[in-house]
C-alpha cells in the first residue's frame, strides 16, 4: 500500500534495506533498548524542562528584515524540491530522516541539494543570532537546552523512525542496523551511538555558539553589534524607538 514511499530505496547498498539490516538485532533487544533509551530521556526532560530559562528583560521590537525573508523563501524552494525528488525516485520515506539522509545513487542535482539543504542548517541558525533579539542562545555553561534538544531527538528516532523503519525495513538513520564503516559495528552499536553523540551533539552546538559570539561581537571584520541579545542595528527599528 504503501510502496510508493520507500520502493524506490537502494537495494545495492550493503545494509541500506532489506530482511538482513531489519533482523541485525532481535525484536527483544529493540524492545529492551527502546524502552531504556526513552524512560531515561522522558526522565531527563522532566527533569531540565523545569531549568530551561528564556530572557524576559530585554525590550524586543519585531523587525523584518530582507535576508531573513530571502532564507525562508530559499529554504522553503529546496525543501520543495527535496519533496519533488523523493516522490520521482520513489523514497518518499527518507523525507522521516533528520538530516533527510539520501541514497547513494542519485542523480547530480540530488545531490547538490543535499549539501545546499545541510549547509543552510547551519547559514540559518548563524543569520538568526546575527538579529539578535529573541534569537539569542542562553549562556555558555548552561547546558539544559542542550540536553532537552538531545532527549527529543533520542525519542524521534526510537519511536518515530523505528516503528516505521521496522514494517518498511528501510534503514531510516541507521536505526535497523549499523553502517558499513560504523567503528561500533555490533549488537551494543545503537546504544554505543546513543553514548558517543550525547557528548558529540552538546559540545558541537557550544562550539557553534562560541564561534557565533566570536564572529559576531569580537572579531573586527565580522563584527556587528557588542553583545549577542543586541538587536542588530535597524534604521527602522531605531525610528521607532526613538
Amino acid at each position: 500500500m504503501f510502496e510508493w514511499a520507500y520502493s524506490g530505496a537502494n537495494k545495492a547498498v550493503p545494509r541500506n534495506v532489506g530482511p538482513e539490516c531489519a533482523y541485525f538485532l532481535s525484536p527483544q533487544r529493540q524492545i529492551i533498548e527502546t524502552l531504556l533509551v526513552t524512560t531515561t530521556c522522558v526522565y531527563i526532560i522532566l527533569k531540565t524542562y523545569r531549568k530551561l530559562h528564556i530572557p524576559k528583560d530585554n525590550f524586543y521590537v519585531k523587525s523584518d528584515r530582507g535576508g531573513k525573508r530571502l532564507l525562508v523563501i530559499l529554504l522553503a524552494l529546496l525543501w520543495g524540491m527535496e519533496i519533488g525528488f523523493k516522490f520521482a525516485s520513489r523514497t518518499v520515506i527518507y523525507l522521516l530522516n533528520p538530516c533527510h539522509i539520501t541514497t547513494l545513487i542519485q542523480i547530480l542535482a540530488e545531490a547538490a541539494l543535499y549539501w545546499i539543504q545541510h549547509g543552510m542548517m547551519f547559514v540559518i541558525p548563524y543569520y538568526l543570532l546575527r538579529i539578535g533579539g529573541v534569537y539569542n542562545i542562553e549562556p555558555c555553561w548552561d547546558f539544559n537546552w542542550a540536553i532537552f534538544s538531545y532527549c527529543l531527538n533520542l525519542l524521534y528516532h526510537f519511536i518515530i523512525l523505528q516503528i516505521i523503519a521496522i514494517p518498511a525495513q528501510v534503514n531510516l538513520n541507521h536505526m535497523l542496523c549499523p553502517a558499513i564503516l560504523d567503528p561500533f559495528d555490533g549488537p551494543w552499536y545503537r546504544i554505543a551511538a546513543v553514548i558517543h553523540q550525547a557528548i558529540l551533539c552538546p559540545l558541537l552546538c557550544k562550539l557553534f555558539c562560541l564561534l557565533a559570539d566570536f564572529f559576531l561581537t569580537k572579531f573586527p571584520p565580522t563584527k556587528v553589534k557588542p553583545y549577542m541579545k543586541d538587536l542588530l542595528h535597524d534604521k527602522k527599528l531605531e525610528d521607532y524607538v526613538n
